[in-house]
């Protein structure tokens, strides 16, 4: 390798003392420094609450983030990689091609215009998408993530950085596998499998583009891209310098089952950041032994937050949203909804045989927006005359069946009038799960029992406004403003 120019080693070593001596925190005063390591740059990202409309934020960007050691927490970095995070689900303009595939790992469509643009403007190059081509209607065990790299002056050498982001929201029916749990004893088996996939492109990337070592890698993912962040990161600690390895994961659910305590804490370099509440972060349950690799960062939560901190909270939120910040953290309902689980499913096995490939099914239907002809006729799967709809799946030949089950449906003490709302996905799922007529009223049975079980039980520990909490806490734009308004003393860490 030709040794880099005397004049470049200096201007790398000042830089490297420019970010010691700011101590990384891009603060007002680092505002004002320009160029190529400390940069501004605008990124876009989807909302949820209003997942028709995107927000635009600045953000700074520095090469200094990437000259410590990754087991350092840094703030800033987490909040850039939370952006990027969101950024990578999949744009707005793109829902129009929903079910279209491309013949290549570049027709997207659009689907990855905002990380795309976000990376570029961060001055990474070699942008690379995979599985954005694929069709939202496609259920494989797979993410869509892109991959990108940029050159770093460090110590008088070439570093290349590479930015690894996995799509974790507004993927369709990719949902199925967030329910894929499996029964190894080891791992969520739908993460892992994405997660694989993660690591051969990271593979091919480095060989495609002929890169050498040093490398540095930065990862980060939301939701279901943060578990398969979490189980990426933790896979390339064992291939890579793990001081190389950064890693900041978002409200992720939990991945993996610890047999000993061997290797736990070389993995304290993936940072995983939880709001208390959220749901999404207690599935697979512990009851199962599921945890995840790193170091969990909650939010503040309870007693515990203080009234300035709220406000800053609720300030950020309303510029970003335009209203109040609407939602109180219930870390016991939380507990309550984990101990309900619990009672539907107490272990793995349970899980797999009882609710895994149904909960599969319901959400390949849910998130598909194939349509079926039916004769002349276009019916959704969402939507449609449930007679149509019956026939396509059972035959017109078992139709005088049907009619008078559904009496027998309506009559049982365990149902409410709201299950003809979904019974266009009940006859789906009968029949992706080879169901008859008699197994489908079963199925429907268990599942409205469960859903009464759950409603009944609610309603004795739980006011509706907390279950509305907890849902709301998986929001993005929730975590964005406790990002931005808290500062890293402020978080709650606890080393798994």
């Amino acid at each position: 390798m030709k040794q880099l120019p005397y004049f470049l080693k200096a201007l790398a070593f000042l830089i490297f003392i420019s970010c010691i001596n700011t101590e990384n925190k891009l603060n007002e005063d680092i505002a004002s420094i320009t160029g190529t390591y400390f940069q501004p740059t605008k990124i876009t990202f989807r909302g949820f609450i209003n997942s028709e409309y995107e927000f635009t934020r600045q953000i700074y960007y520095s090469d200094c983030f990437f000259y410590t050691s990754s087991y350092i927490y840094n703030h800033d970095l987490a909040r850039l990689s939370l952006l990027l995070a969101l950024a990578s689900a999949s744009a707005v303009e793109s829902d129009a091609y929903w079910g279209a595939n491309g013949l290549n790992p570049e027709d997207t469509f659009g689907r990855d215009a905002n990380l795309r643009n976000a990376l570029q403007n961060l001055g990474f190059t070699n942008y690379t998408p995979n599985n954005y081509n694929i069709s939202l209607n496609n259920s494989e065990s797979k993410v869509a993530f892109s991959i990108a790299e940029r050159k770093l002056f460090i110590g008088g050498k070439v570093h290349t950085l590479l930015a690894v982001v996995i799509r974790g929201r507004k993927y369709g029916a990719q949902w199925a596998n967030n329910f894929y749990v499996g029964n190894n004893g080891k791992y969520h088996e739908g993460f892992y499998r994405a997660s694989l996939d993660v690591l051969s492109g990271i593979n091919s990337f480095i060989a495609n583009n002929a890169i050498k070592k040093p490398v540095k890698i930065w990862i980060t993912g939301f939701s279901r891209g943060g578990a398969v962040a979490n189980l990426t990161a933790a896979a390339l600690n064992t291939k890579f310098d793990p001081h190389n390895i950064f890693a900041y994961v978002f409200a992720a659910p939990n991945n993996i089952i610890f047999n000993d305590d061997a290797d736990r804490s070389l993995h304290n370099n993936i940072f995983n950041i939880i709001h208390p509440s959220d749901i999404i972060h207690i599935f697979p349950l512990r009851q199962w032994n599921f945890s995840r690799y790193g170091v969990n960062l909650f939010f503040p939560a309870g007693n515990n937050i203080p009234p300035e901190l709220t406000e800053r909270v609720n300030q950020i939120y309303r510029e970003l949203v335009g209203e109040d910040y609407p939602f109180i953290m219930f870390p016991d309902t939380l507990e309550i909804v984990e101990w309900l689980l619990n009672e539907l499913a107490p272990s793995t096995e349970i899980w797999v045989n009882r609710w895994q490939n149904i909960l599969k099914a319901y959400a390949k239907l849910r998130f598909n927006r194939i349509e079926v002809q039916t004769d002349d006729t276009y019916i959704s799967w969402e939507a449609g005359n449930i007679t149509d709809r019956f026939i396509h799946v059972f035959g017109a030949e078992n139709l005088s069946s049907f009619h008078e089950l559904i009496p027998l449906i309506m009559q049982e003490n365990n149902f409410d009038n709201n299950i003809l709302a979904h019974i266009n996905v009940f006859l789906s799922i009968a029949r992706m799960n080879n169901m008859n007529i008699l197994e489908m009223f079963r199925f429907i049975r268990r599942v409205t029992t469960a859903m009464n079980f759950i409603r009944a039980s609610l309603s004795v520990y739980i006011d509706t406004g907390h279950i509305n909490a907890i849902i709301a806490a998986h929001f993005p734009e929730v975590y964005y403003a406790w990002m931005f308004a808290l500062d890293s003393q402020d978080m709650n860490s606890k080393t798994l």
